[in-house]
């Protein structure tokens, strides 16, 4: 309350205290009906002058600056989701030496065209791995958002296994995705298989993979 209503109300009070209670009640009720006008009245200005001020907000927000800013966050998640991807492949591959051949760094089959063998440093073999993943997510482009999750199933098992082609099913995986189902991980640590039979250090992988790397 400011300092002139109080005022006024001092007067006020020292006024009625020579009348009667009639004139007391009467004069009292008037006068909280017009005190009640007045704080309506103060309450429309002051929310017209709020939104007076909120669309000024509004109208000052550089809107392509809010979505190159969204942007640059969905790159950089991204690319904390490539870095964890190839460090689970690293510590789950392992370090593959002359004795793993054709295999070499993280698990790389030599082609003819490399020019390398493996006598290879720690980071051009993590550069490897992370070229021949983002070539097994190129694989999977038309699936957005799963496209690196089924790009490091593809890196272990071969994107052919899961998407089909070749004398492959289209994996159950695959078609559930397609569907919109989201709710996938057994399909996913299904891939856990070798020579026919399941081996519970790969799924141990998968599920870090599907854990980590899947978005809901």
């Amino acid at each position: 309350m400011s300092c002139a209503i109080k005022f006024a109300w001092l007067i006020f009070l020292l006024y009625i205290s020579n009348m009667n209670i009639k004139n007391r009640i009467i004069i009292t009720l008037l006068s909280v009906s017009m005190a009640s006008s007045v704080v309506v009245h103060d309450y429309i200005k002051n929310k017209r002058e709020s939104e007076k001020r909120l669309s000024q907000v509004l109208i000052d927000i550089d809107i392509d600056e809010i979505i190159k800013q969204n942007a640059a966050i969905d790159v950089a998640n991204q690319n904390r989701r490539i870095d964890e991807a190839v460090k689970i492949i690293k510590e789950h591959e392992g370090w593959h030496g002359k004795e793993h051949y054709p295999y070499v760094g993280y698990g790389h089959r030599l082609l003819p065209s490399d020019t390398f063998n493996h006598n290879i440093t720690e980071e051009f073999a993590t550069k490897i791995l992370k070229d021949d993943l983002l070539k097994k997510c190129a694989e999977f482009r038309e699936f957005g958002r799963d496209s690196l999750i089924l790009g490091v199933l593809a890196y272990n098992v071969g994107e052919y296994h899961v998407k089909g082609g070749y004398g492959h099913r289209e994996s159950t995986l695959i078609k559930k995705i397609k569907a919109g189902d989201r709710d996938v991980r057994d399909e996913y640590l299904s891939f856990c298989n070798w020579k026919g039979r399941k081996i519970p250090s790969i799924r141990n992988r998968r599920a870090r993979e599907f854990d980590n790397l899947f978005v809901k």
